[in-house]
């Protein structure tokens, strides 16, 4: 299993909770070239399928959408989002953001692409 990358998920939640832009190769500075953002309550069957493998993602409970970062297609690492704004504008259930691409923004709380 690959546990939830604590504080990754704390950083970046903070940062969505507090920044406008919030590029996601500053706060995820190890080797990854796309990243999954997986709706809240997307079921593991759902993400296996995207990733072409088992998922075997060990969140403890889950708070928000997940960020799960690949390199080469498989897991580098994922965190939870843990706060209490909503991502719109993403393709449902599962987006997909390439690393040069890897940009949220947030107003009033509300994340899309950037």
């Amino acid at each position: 299993n690959v546990a939830v990358d604590t504080p990754l998920s704390e950083n970046l939640t903070r940062a969505i909770g507090t920044r406008e832009r919030v590029d996601l190769r500053a706060y995820a500075r190890f080797d990854w070239d796309e990243v999954l953002v997986v709706a809240r309550g997307t079921p593991p069957d759902a993400v296996s399928r995207r990733l072409g493998y088992e998922w075997t993602g060990d969140v403890g409970f889950q708070t928000g959408e997940l960020l799960i970062f690949l390199d080469g297609g498989q897991v580098a690492r994922f965190a939870d989002y843990r706060g209490l704004g909503r991502f719109e504008g993403f393709e449902s259930p599962i987006d997909t953001l390439p690393r040069d691409h890897a940009v949220l923004q947030v107003r009033d709380l509300v994340v899309t692409p950037g």
